[in-house]
């Protein structure tokens, strides 16, 4: 799996630095993409906005395999605003300790 993160900006009404991440898996294949930003006073800290995987190829680790990408460098937070799918995906990570 290959992660290719760009920065994206500066956001300075709620001072933080935005990101974007797209998600390719072994073959170079778009699976998809993740935000994520780091506020100005909380440079270890990431905020993970939303992930976004294509239909198909949900349910394979791609969105859990992002998350512990951005954990390798980062301690990461969530705003906790998730859609349904969202909720039952993060409470299957801390069901298995991964967040």
């Amino acid at each position: 799996m290959k992660f290719n993160h760009q920065y994206l900006g500066y956001e300075s009404e709620e001072q933080r630095d935005l990101y974007s991440c797209n998600i390719l898996d072994d073959y170079g294949v778009h699976v998809g993409f993740c935000k994520y930003y780091k506020p100005l006073l909380e440079f270890e800290t990431v905020y993970i906005e939303f992930i976004n995987i294509t239909h198909q190829h949900r349910r394979r680790g791609h969105a859990t395999a992002m998350v512990k990408e951005l954990q390798r460098f980062n301690y990461l937070k969530w705003d906790g605003r998730l859609s349904v799918d969202g909720r039952k995906w993060y409470e299957s990570l801390m069901e298995r300790q991964l967040v």
